[in-house]
């Protein structure tokens, strides 16, 4: 009897935690100057068009991210980048992971029309959702010769818009 309420509960905490994600539901808070602030979940950031970029990982390997754009989660918050940019020229970006690691990346970094880079919220990796010690959401920044961009556990976004 004390293996089947043993399997009972196994199946019970497994069903609470999907994907092997556990904790409370995850949230990516986005704001700043100019921003409608928001918490983004991981079903909000599926909801935007996905992208792939592919990062040489530490090991040697090659592995293929999914996700939105950085720039499509800031236009939802309302940010616009015209085609003559302008005061957007000179905000940045700031983006948070959940153990404080922050990194910086001008806002003209961001829009792939300026840039010429993809920077994605990746939700995904090499088509599963990431580890539960990447994700649920890692910043991956295509192109870029080493990964200390590339954080993990991404919990903020944050514009903040310079001024003279």
């Amino acid at each position: 009897m004390s293996r089947f309420v043993l399997a009972i509960l196994i199946a019970a905490v497994q069903s609470l935690a999907p994907n092997g994600r556990s904790g409370p539901e995850y949230s990516l808070s986005v704001s700043g100057d100019g921003v409608r602030s928001a918490k983004l979940t991981v079903a909000d950031l599926e909801k935007l068009d996905q992208v792939k970029a592919s990062v040489h990982e530490h090991d040697g390997s090659v592995a293929s991210y999914e996700g939105p754009t950085l720039y499509d989660v800031l236009k939802q918050s309302g940010v616009v980048v015209a085609d003559h940019p302008g005061k957007a020229m000179s905000a940045y970006v700031a983006v948070t992971a959940s153990d404080g690691y922050e990194v910086v990346f001008g806002l003209g970094e961001a829009v792939p029309a300026i840039s010429g880079r993809t920077i994605i919220l990746a939700d995904h990796m090499d088509g599963k959702p990431l580890p539960e010690n990447v994700g649920p959401v890692r910043l991956i920044v295509d192109g870029d010769k080493a990964q200390a961009r590339c954080i993990r556990m991404v919990t903020g976004i944050k514009l903040v818009q310079l001024r003279r």
